[in-house]
């Protein structure tokens, strides 16, 4: 029985190894999870940024509002219809867009309260994904080691001959018996 061995074969996989490129496939994770942390994170600040300017543009039409409400009580005093129901009109666009706000206000917050349970999850995919590296790479020293053990006695077992008679290098193996 002939067997190929090459201990070329042996240097690739060590220099895989030394190279992390064993290691890849989690860093590939890694990286998007990380990836995927800091969108939830410039989304965070953007919710919050959007958030500040609909709470402004809504004390704005808030504001615009009341003065269209003293608008029609001086106009109503003063016996103005014209100015009256235009000042109606006013408020009551105002009040359309104040309530379109509203909503958009609700979705944010709605999506808001979601982000951090993301980032929650995606940090501990993180953290596990970052212990599972660690540990691969510890364990690629115990492999390291039987690879080069692997190699001495496949060196040593190609050293005996190629047929089944010489055992000399190894003796404790016996020759099957017909």
């Amino acid at each position: 029985m002939k067997i190929k061995y090459s201990s070329r074969n042996k240097n690739k996989l060590l220099d895989i190894m030394d190279k992390g490129k064993h290691l890849d496939d989690i860093d590939c994770f890694l990286e998007l999870a990380r990836q995927i942390e800091a969108e939830l994170l410039n989304l965070q600040k953007r919710v919050n940024d959007c958030k500040n300017q609909l709470n402004s543009q809504m004390c704005s039409l808030k504001r615009d509002m009341e003065e269209a409400q003293w608008s029609i009580n001086d106009a109503q005093q003063s016996d103005k219809t014209d100015t009256v129901e235009y000042q109606r009109k006013e408020k009551n666009r105002y009040n359309s867009r104040l309530q379109l706000l509203e909503q958009d206000e609700q979705a944010l917050r709605d999506g808001k309260v979601k982000i951090p349970q993301y980032l929650s999850v995606i940090s501990e995919a993180i953290r596990r994904l970052e212990f599972a590296r660690k540990d691969a790479e510890l364990d690629c020293n115990e492999f390291r080691q039987a690879i080069e053990d692997a190699a001495v006695c496949m060196g040593n077992y190609i050293n005996t001959g190629d047929s089944y008679d010489s055992f000399e290098g190894v003796r404790h193996i016996k020759p099957k018996e017909g």
